[in-house]
């Protein structure tokens, strides 16, 4: 759990529909970096749902920062900088640069929900412990049930397994859940991991796989993980990465100067959008006085 919040790099995940004959739903890679207290978050979509775009968040020891763009080619817009960071907790960035986040990437979660926090739940409850093989390896596999409402699509009962010889990491699980709809389904999930230079497990791949009829929902999760223990350098946490010119001093007029290159970023793609509206309208229209 303590080497949890040093793991980063990045994460691909592919969502494929196996109704609709193995048709992706979505794509979408996250990334995080960590130094000390500077803190870099991203995520990328790209489609077909939702929309292709990218999002970072950024905080390092003076200031913090978003910026966005819609595609690889796009300049970075930013939109959002605080000149105070403080303790990180008090700004809207604190939304997607928390504790929570610094334990993306770490193999302690069973769908979704992390382990260390779930079994100090009364409502959790072992049913069996005991010695297991799987694929050639000697795990530990965990039986409970878990009768908790609180979020859906939300864990019944179901199984897990760890490794004792790497960690105790979760190497495998199916769990029973229920829906928002009240559908209930199953989960289950493997991984892949390799030892990192300093001899902890990283996650190389995993699979997901959830069937819940009910809800229509029939999919595979593929995610491909790109993960190191290495601390990045310190320039990777403020603008000049991202093509912007970076503060050397932060004060209130050169805080409100980006603030302006924001909101005027936001401005032209405002317009560009209005104005794209308004020429459908008027191809519509054209279209509609040629046919009468």
């Amino acid at each position: 759990m303590e080497f949890a919040p040093h793991i980063q790099g990045t994460s691909s995940h592919t969502v494929t529909d196996r109704r609709a004959n193995g048709q992706v739903i979505s794509q979408i890679r996250v990334s995080l970096n960590v130094r000390d207290f500077s803190m870099a978050y991203g995520f990328q979509y790209f489609g077909p749902q939702p929309a292709a775009t990218q999002h970072a968040y950024v905080r390092n020891e003076s200031y913090g920062f978003e910026v966005r763009r819609k595609a690889d080619v796009d300049p970075w817009v930013l939109a959002q900088l605080h000149e105070k960071i403080g303790d990180g907790r008090k700004i809207a960035l604190s939304r997607f640069l928390n504790e929570q986040t610094t334990r993306t990437h770490a193999p302690l979660y069973l769908y979704r929900q992390w382990v260390p926090d779930i079994v100090e739940d009364k409502r959790f409850v072992v049913k069996k412990c005991a010695k297991w093989q799987s694929k050639g390896m000697d795990l530990v596999r965990i039986d409970f049930t878990y009768h908790n409402q609180d979020h859906k699509p939300a864990m019944q009962s179901g199984w897990f397994a760890l490794d004792p010889s790497l960690s105790w990491v979760i190497s495998q699980y199916t769990v029973d859940a229920i829906w928002g709809s009240d559908h209930s389904g199953t989960v289950a999930y493997s991984a892949e991991f390799k030892r990192g230079t300093a001899g902890m497990p990283l996650l190389v791949r995993a699979v997901e796989k959830t069937d819940c009829p009910g809800e229509e929902t029939n999919v595979d999760r593929e995610i491909k993980y790109d993960l190191s223990e290495g601390t990045p350098a310190a320039v990777e946490f403020t603008l000049k990465p991202f093509g912007l010119p970076e503060i050397v001093n932060v004060n209130e007029k050169r805080s409100s100067l980006y603030l302006w290159l924001a909101a005027g970023g936001f401005v032209a793609l405002s317009a560009s959008a209005l104005l794209r509206v308004r020429s459908q309208k008027r191809k519509h229209a054209a279209n509609l006085a040629l046919k009468e």
